[in-house]
């Protein structure tokens, strides 16, 4: 049974995720949390982060600080567990190891990572203890992305997966999305494999301007809140590479190719992670005045550049039909045009629905679980209403037969199944449209 949560230990309080699911914990709930970091100067120093991020007259529950000399007390006295300490094996369960004596048997116990799987994180440990475990991915900025990835095993009692994936739904206002227990679960094993294959033609395409040149031509007017390589840029590179490596672990036959682009590795080496760091493949200068400047990675030169004002004829006209509230129309332009960047645009939406179509069979329970991971976890229209807006089967065969390139990414899908991969789109579609400027 699972008891009523009252008393909250989070390990790794201090870190970037750990820091943001107590203050969505105490902005939400009238709980108490313990905020359980290496050392008890840590905690209080994420105590008063929390307090200036959160407004301290919203939070309603209460932070108590404590470090690993207090960890019995603590476990001890919690009804849910969460993990969120290194993205290193060996310290997540030597913590797990420390923390299994003082564990009530009805103390849930949840791991935040999205680099390992589950069964890895429990097997070491008695059924006891694999019982009460659970992975509860929570996406990074979670007052943003209301995406909860929520995993349970082959141990887990179903009535207790199901009142505490409630819980997270009802209580943290979470929308979840039940994944199998595979790298990188589903949406970043959708998102980091697109954004890769996006990557690699910004390489191919570093004459014709390379980053900023496809993130025009794949930008926001696709059904995005931020451009593709902007959003690498978001997470970090740092960050990328290591989901992309993971998820290379066990499905290969997603990939265009194997590799990533170079300028990623140059950018890693460098220690230009992008938006963290202050430079990345983006670049943004502050001025004395307060105005601010924008560069992008040149990758002929190697250095960063203005960025260029690109104008192409059928991004201007699906802007101009998305500002008047008409999709269907906006995406038959996108269809009917012949330009080299509406063909090059054409070929990523396709990747983007064939990897999500390929994702959905490995990795959820339920089909339409992409809808709610993409949309909810990137800020993307879900992969099955870019079906819808391409025209289904129909618009998939035209797409097949215009182009060598599209062709190759979906010559093994059968064109049928891919084409009823797809839901209608609704008025309220329109909020991944509303960045668009008329300049995009």
């Amino acid at each position: 049974m699972v008891r009523d949560i009252k008393v909250i230990t989070v390990l790794g309080a201090n870190g970037t995720v750990g820091s943001q699911v107590v203050k969505l914990l105490v902005t939400n709930l009238d709980v108490e949390v313990f905020l359980l970091c290496r050392t008890k100067e840590k905690a209080l120093q994420a105590i008063d982060s929390i307090k200036i991020k959160a407004k301290e007259n919203s939070i309603i529950g209460t932070m108590i600080p404590a470090d690993f000399s207090t960890l019995a007390d603590c476990v001890s006295h919690s009804d849910w567990i969460f993990e969120s300490v290194s993205e290193d094996l060996a310290i997540k369960l030597r913590i797990f190891k420390q923390i299994i004596p003082f564990l009530n048997p009805n103390t849930l116990v949840s791991t935040g990572t999205s680099s390992f799987l589950i069964e890895q994180l429990v097997k070491p440990f008695n059924v006891g203890f694999r019982k009460q475990f659970y992975g509860t991915h929570f996406f990074n900025p979670p007052d943003k992305l209301l995406l909860l990835e929520f995993i349970s095993t082959e141990w887990n009692d179903s009535e207790v997966s199901l009142k505490f994936e409630n819980y997270l739904r009802k209580h943290l206002m979470r929308k979840c999305v039940r994944t199998k227990d595979v790298h990188g679960f589903l949406a970043n094993r959708i998102g980091s494999i697109f954004l890769n294959d996006v990557a690699l033609l910004a390489e191919e395409c570093s004459d014709k301007g390379g980053v900023e040149y496809i993130d025009y031509i794949v930008g926001r007017f696709t059904g995005r809140s931020m451009a593709p390589l902007m959003t690498i840029d978001y997470i970090g590179v740092d960050v990328f590479m290591k989901i992309l490596d993971n998820v290379r672990k066990d499905c290969p036959k997603y990939f265009q190719s194997n590799k990533s682009p170079q300028f990623l590795d140059t950018l890693l080496k460098e220690g230009k992670h992008g938006r963290k760091t202050g430079s990345g493949l983006y670049r943004l200068n502050i001025l004395p005045n307060g105005s601010k400047e924008k560069y992008v990675f040149d990758l002929k030169s190697k250095r960063y550049c203005s960025i260029k004002n690109y104008q192409y004829t059928f991004i201007a006209r699906m802007i101009d039909l998305q500002i008047q509230g008409d999709l269907v129309a906006s995406f038959q332009v996108l269809m009917g045009s012949n330009e080299d960047e509406a063909m090059l645009c054409k070929y990523l939406l396709l990747r983007y629905i064939t990897i999500s179509y390929l994702a959905v069979k490995e990795a959820v329970f339920e089909e339409k679980d992409v809808d709610t991971a993409m949309e909810y976890g990137y800020s993307w229209i879900s992969p099955r209403k870019l079906v819808f807006l391409l025209g289904g089967s129909k618009g998939l065969r035209l797409l097949r037969d215009s182009n060598k390139r599209i062709r190759h990414t979906i010559e093994d899908i059968d064109i049928e199944e891919l084409g009823a991969f797809q839901v209608p789109i609704q008025e309220s579609d329109l909020r991944f449209f509303t960045y668009i400027k008329k300049s995009n």
